[in-house]
């Protein structure tokens, strides 16, 4: 079978690094897996781990030549997508988001017939699966789509998606309820997110005179940066000796850093920026960091956490996880498997920090009953194949067999 993939960015963004073991493990299942991002940060790829990119930006000569020849496949089909994507999307603002993607749309489905593809899976129900919707009716071909976060809760299009996918792959229950999975949408299915599993660091017993933490998160509002901060002066008020390295850029680094200065923490947190998943990993396998922590928000649809890869990746390492129950993280962690505070609660993280500084040995249990769970449940290379199954499934493919 030929797969596309039609995701944000990845590989030419730093937002969607789980896709990595996704993507990874896909190709190894399909004949060819061909990456179209809808929004690439730039044009320099043109093949990511065995799949073919086509990293052409949102509009350019090329796409526009590419969607003349996607619309004259079958204008019919074209111009009914279409309406359906910008007039009937729901909503004024969800029809200019997909107007804005409906020449990249038009564009993928000359790629999709050019390259003689199957089948069509978009990672996130928003643009990439209005962008798989548009292009897989004038290919002629079924599409499916992965949701996420927020996306499930957007309604873009939502229940005409639903209602014209082969299949709607959630990463959570939570999401899978939500989007009415049973008896309302029998193809809504929950495939856990699936994440490359690095080598396994044995836990040890933390002997230290310093308790360092990584955050690796972006640094926007729905990350809750500044509840983190605010733990870790608590945390340092109460004897505990803790460092935090913050691996993400964003819009509001420099209203973080002054918060950290004027917190008297400037000696105590690091702003790293963006870091490479592969040189943060290196550092979790190397021991640079005791803890990896999120303090997320979780102020509706739009403003919490799915089910974090860089909380998986940790576990899997064998590094404790802290984070807040925002969104469905609790469907990953618990109280045997690392440490949560409910979101906003600063003095609850700081008691999580002091657990692990004072109970070391009860961290060491804790991190490697996760290890378990999440090598278990998310490895990229288990969770590739039962998403294949279900996309061999819709093809009526007999090559592959779960």
């Amino acid at each position: 079978m030929r797969l596309a993939i039609v995701p944000v960015s990845f590989p030419l963004g730093n937002n969607e690094p789980y896709l990595a073991g996704e993507g990874s493990s896909l190709a190894k299942l399909c004949e060819s897996v061909m990456l179209v991002p809808v929004r690439p940060h730039s044009a320099s790829r043109t093949m990511h781990s065995g799949m073919h990119v086509i990293a052409e930006p949102l509009l350019s000569r090329c796409v526009w030549l590419a969607a003349a020849r996607g619309f004259g496949l079958n204008p019919r089909a074209a111009l009914r997508s279409a309406y359906q994507a910008v007039v009937a999307s729901g909503s004024f603002a969800h029809g200019c988001k997909n107007l804005l993607v409906l020449p990249k749309a038009f564009a993928t489905a000359a790629w999709l017939r050019e390259h003689r593809i199957d089948h069509v899976h978009a990672y996130w129900l928003s643009t990439p699966a209005t962008v798989a919707y548009v292009a897989a009716s004038i290919a002629g071909i079924e599409w499916s789509s992965s949701a996420h976060r927020w996306d499930v809760y957007e309604a873009n299009m939502r229940a005409r998606k639903i209602g014209s996918a082969r299949f709607i792959r959630t990463i959570s229950d939570r999401g899978s309820r939500d989007l009415g999975a049973g008896r309302s949408h029998p193809n809504v299915h929950c495939v856990p997110l699936g994440v490359p599993m690095a080598v396994y660091r044995p836990p040890g017993i933390l002997e230290r005179a310093t308790l360092r933490l990584l955050c690796p998160a972006a640094l926007v509002a729905v990350k809750g940066h500044e509840t983190l901060i605010e733990a870790l002066r608590i945390a340092r008020e109460r004897g505990i000796p803790v460092e935090c390295t913050f691996a993400g850029d964003g819009p509001l680094r420099a209203k973080l850093e002054r918060r950290v200065r004027r917190a008297g923490l400037s000696a105590a947190i690091v702003f790293a920026g963006y870091v490479p998943q592969a040189r943060l990993h290196a550092a979790l396998l190397g021991g640079a960091f005791d803890g990896v922590v999120l303090a997320s928000r979780d102020d509706g649809p739009r403003a919490m956490e799915g089910v974090p890869s860089a909380l998986i990746e940790a576990m899997a390492i064998g590094i404790p996880a802290i984070a807040t129950t925002s969104g469905s993280v609790p469907e990953l962690l618990d109280a045997r498997t690392g440490y949560l505070a409910p979101p906003g609660d600063a003095a609850a993280l700081a008691t999580a920090f002091a657990r692990i500084w004072r109970y070391p040995h009860e961290a060491r249990a804790r991190r490697e009953r996760a290890a378990i769970v999440v090598r278990a449940k998310h490895n990229a290379d288990r969770q590739g194949r039962a998403l294949s199954a279900l996309i061999y499934d819709c093809t009526g493919s007999e090559e592959y067999s779960a």
